[in-house]
């Protein structure tokens, strides 16, 4: 489904080109769709941070966790 997606981008992207050499196109749309891009990418990138924060906390605990367990192993010896 991404790659249908991406395909269809392409397409609409290179009219788009071919469009703009003729001055066919509304650069108060293309504005627009730039202005949206720029929004989505922001988002995406507040959300893969936000992901990315909470694994890394994940990963934190377990490490503690282990280094826990290490000294379980260590006083048994």
């Amino acid at each position: 489904m991404v790659d249908f997606i991406k395909k269809m981008a392409d397409w609409v992207l290179k009219k788009e080109e071919e469009w703009a050499k003729n001055c066919e196109l509304n650069p108060q749309d293309l504005q627009k769709q730039l202005d949206m891009m720029k929004n989505k990418k922001a988002t995406l990138q507040k959300e893969c941070q936000d992901n990315l924060n909470e694994l890394q906390s994940i990963i934190d605990r377990l490490e503690k966790i282990i280094s826990e367990n290490n000294k379980c192993k260590r006083d048994g010896e």
